[in-house]
């Protein structure tokens, strides 16, 4: 017997289109989301804080994109470079 699921929210409200009886539970391998994240999906990492986007148990729309780590270059009074990573100046 095949069935078709259907999700019709991020709920995870499903439409069953089948006469069958079906069990839900964790036998059934269909797991049940809490929603769709709605937070950043572009980081830049940091030196001194970790960022942390909270995407448990979410269904996410896009690919999360993790930028290059900063970096930057300025002279110093001797004559060098002095260079910063991960931090903006």
């Amino acid at each position: 017997m095949a069935i078709r699921l259907k999700v019709q929210t991020t709920q995870a409200r499903l439409n069953i289109q089948d006469s069958g009886a079906v069990r839900f539970g964790a036998e059934t391998g269909i797991p049940i989301y809490p929603g769709l994240y709605d937070g950043a999906y572009e980081v830049t990492p940091r030196a001194h804080n970790e960022v942390i986007l909270a995407t448990k148990n979410k269904m996410m729309a896009e690919d999360v994109t993790v930028r290059k780590v900063p970096y930057y270059e300025t002279s110093n009074l001797f004559d060098g470079k002095t260079a910063y990573i991960a931090e903006e100046i």
